[in-house]
């Protein structure tokens, strides 16, 4: 037997231990986490795969907010790799999110420039004007997570497929999304009965595909292992990932919460001075009352003096109709009408 097969049925057998799969990177804690935690349950695998590839070049397709780019990068530094990084995409939008807003690009390029700019760029422009910056068999790592339809997927794998190196391994997310506008998992389908490949079904789904022929060892062992075989550290690197989503969502709940509490203390604060200006409002009002009521209250004085004014007139002229002074006078002015006529 040769010195090869001693040394490949060694690494064989190691292989049927945890131990040979292990490496304390996938416990290693991601420092970039965005609300969008579909690509959280991978990162694990992630960390692992840098470790076990050690790519010389890594490009992602469709980076979107930046969880998963960056979190390839924090391997990458972790491990201490040479690697050059390329992330992929307009940041303008696509069929399955619409328009983006321009703070993603905003947001991902400001913690790009502050982690990672000396060994990664970030590329703005559609996938097919970035292929002439690639040299072709240059790309040991590729992640394909761009416009998800079935042909978009399939143009992007083969487009880029001249790209990948010896040591190549492509990565396709959502292999699990079946449903309107999502194709990768059909593309998925096609693949995978072609190249050595590892499956996982979580966090929406993550294919992994050899296309190198020069590709890690750990790595094939894993894809070639049968399921019952390799089951063990997938499913660890499996309820990794469900932690980290797991964390990930609380944290968003908790931040979402906070957020509605800021807004509720705003509004608090608004309703507060509203009413204290409701307050002083209502005072002015009650000061114009009591000044109306002042005034209704001279203006009953008065109008009281003027009716006993007026029942004093009253009595004064009755008096006068029933005096002798009156009657006289009535008698003599008959009396003159009498002798005019």
């Amino acid at each position: 037997m040769s010195i090869d097969m001693v040394e490949k049925n060694a690494l064989q057998h190691k292989a049927d231990t945890f131990d040979f799969w292990f490496d304390p990177i996938i416990f290693q804690v991601p420092e970039y986490l965005t609300q969008e935690i579909y690509w959280h349950g991978h990162i694990p695998f992630a960390f692992w795969l840098i470790a076990k590839l050690q790519p010389r070049t890594f490009v992602e397709l469709g980076a979107y907010r930046g969880d998963s780019y960056f979190a390839f990068c924090q391997a990458v530094k972790m491990v201490g790799l040479k690697t050059k990084c390329f992330a992929v995409d307009n940041w303008a939008g696509d069929v399955h999110y619409g328009q983006y807003d321009e703070d993603i690009f905003q947001k991902v390029w400001l913690y790009h420039e502050s982690k990672y700019a000396h060994f990664s760029r970030l590329i703005r422009s559609n996938f097919d004007d970035a292929l002439d910056s690639f040299a072709d068999a240059s790309i040991d790592l590729l992640h394909i997570d761009g416009t998800h339809t079935y042909d978009a997927a399939r143009h992007d794998f083969e487009t880029w497929l001249p790209k990948m190196s010896d040591r190549g391994v492509i990565l396709f997310h959502d292999i699990a999304t079946v449903k309107e506008q999502y194709g990768v998992w059909k593309l998925w389908s096609e693949l995978k009965v072609k190249y050595p490949h590892i499956t996982f079904t979580h966090s929406s789904g993550l294919g992994v595909l050899i296309v190198g022929e020069d590709a890690p060892f750990s790595i094939v062992q894993l894809a070639e292992l049968k399921e019952e075989r390799n089951l063990g550290f997938v499913s660890a690197l499996e309820r990794l990932g469900e932690v980290i989503t797991l964390n990930s969502h609380i944290n968003n709940q908790r931040k979402w919460f906070e957020h509605e509490m800021e807004k509720y203390e705003i509004l608090r604060k608004e309703d507060h001075i509203k009413f204290d200006e409701l307050i002083h409002a209502l005072g002015d009002k009650d000061n114009e009352i009591n000044k109306l009521n002042a005034n209704i209250s001279d203006i009953t004085i008065k109008m009281e003096a003027y009716h006993q004014e007026n029942d004093r007139l009253n009595r004064e002229l009755q008096n006068i109709y029933h005096s002798k002074s009156w009657r006289m006078l009535r008698f003599f002015k008959k009396l003159y009408k009498k002798v005019r006529g």
